[in-house]
């Protein structure tokens, strides 16, 4: 058995490629900035919204009661302080940073000696990963029906 394939047109598949791959940058620098985004709003979310089952106590100035957040959970949610320091930066035109800027984020994240982690910026991430993946997927099917061969 003999199967023979024939490719006609090779030069103009190569150029229509060579013009998705230079014009293909766009789309991922949107979708660079919107999983930053996805990553910065699973944070927040999981810092305000999760169930926490650390100890209850009053804080003051303003008077109130507290749940704090147990080893292995987000942080829980006081003053917001936390919350309004994690932020999304364009670095390049292919790199974006989400960085919390609080001076107490690494301590939450990774533990201390007398504190266990409440881990908040990675599990963001990783729970943000398939959206992000799903996107990028996307843009690349968009840019690619641009192209008539």
């Amino acid at each position: 058995m003999i199967i023979r394939v024939d490719v006609k047109d090779f030069d103009k598949v190569e150029k229509a490629m060579q013009e998705l791959i230079e014009n293909v940058g766009k789309p991922f620098e949107k979708v660079l900035e919107g999983g930053g985004q996805e990553i910065r709003k699973e944070a927040v979310r999981s810092i305000q919204q999760d169930p926490k089952s650390g100890i209850v106590y009053q804080r003051y100035n303003p008077r109130r009661r507290h749940q704090s957040s147990a080893k292995g959970q987000s942080p829980a949610s006081d003053t917001g302080f936390l919350v309004s320091q994690i932020k999304v930066r364009k670095k390049s035109a292919d790199e974006v940073s989400v960085e919390s800027t609080a001076p107490y984020s690494a301590f939450l994240e990774f533990g201390t000696s007398i504190m266990g982690e409440r881990p908040f910026m990675h599990p963001a991430a990783v729970r943000s990963f398939p959206k992000i993946t799903k996107a990028v997927f996307n843009a690349v099917v968009e840019k690619v029906k641009e192209f008539k061969i």
